[in-house]
């Protein structure tokens, strides 16, 4: 049986847009009117809080990360603090799951095909010692949990939500 898979290519959008964009389209995967989707797009300067931000992991006031056109979004995911901007490729999955405990999975295989993908440009990766997602490159700044103090210039990041058996990244 073949899957129907659709993939949306927006280019650069705000953050708060494919946000609410997300919703909308996990909403109708949920109710079978939408095939799975994942959305290619790059942000202009965000930071997103998760649930368990911790103010402390953000390094300047939003006053100042304003003056440097840098926009702060407290959002339902799990996770603590992430930057996206212009040149990063963000991916969000919206898939359908047949049990929830295919999430890490999920995850597992994306951190992968980061990784691999890293590879294939010369660059060395390796995943998270004890969050999800994997890094490259020396040590700039927290967090101290890559698989070496050498290891922490995040490359891909995971802050996946599964609701009512939907990924939502």
């Amino acid at each position: 049986m073949a899957v129907r898979v659709r993939m949306l290519d927006l280019g650069l959008r705000p953050y708060r847009e494919v946000w609410r964009m997300q919703h909308a389209i996990h909403e109708r995967v949920r109710e079978g009117s939408d095939p799975d989707t994942w959305i290619f797009v790059e942000h202009p300067a965000v930071i997103t809080l998760g649930r368990t931000a911790k103010p402390e992991n953000v390094l300047f006031s939003r006053e100042q990360l304003e003056a440097r056109g840098i926009e702060v979004v407290e959002i339902e995911r799990g996770g603590d603090v992430t930057y996206h901007g212009p040149g990063q490729l963000v991916v969000y999955p919206i898939r359908r799951l047949e049990r929830f405990r295919e999430i890490v999975p999920l995850v597992r295989s994306l951190e992968h095909a980061a990784i691999a993908a890293c590879a294939r440009f010369g660059v060395t990766g390796a995943r998270g010692a004890s969050t999800p997602g994997c890094g490259s490159g020396p040590i700039r700044s927290r967090p101290s949990d890559w698989p070496s103090r050498a290891w922490s210039r995040c490359t891909a990041s995971r802050s996946t939500r599964a609701r009512s058996s939907i990924t939502t990244a």
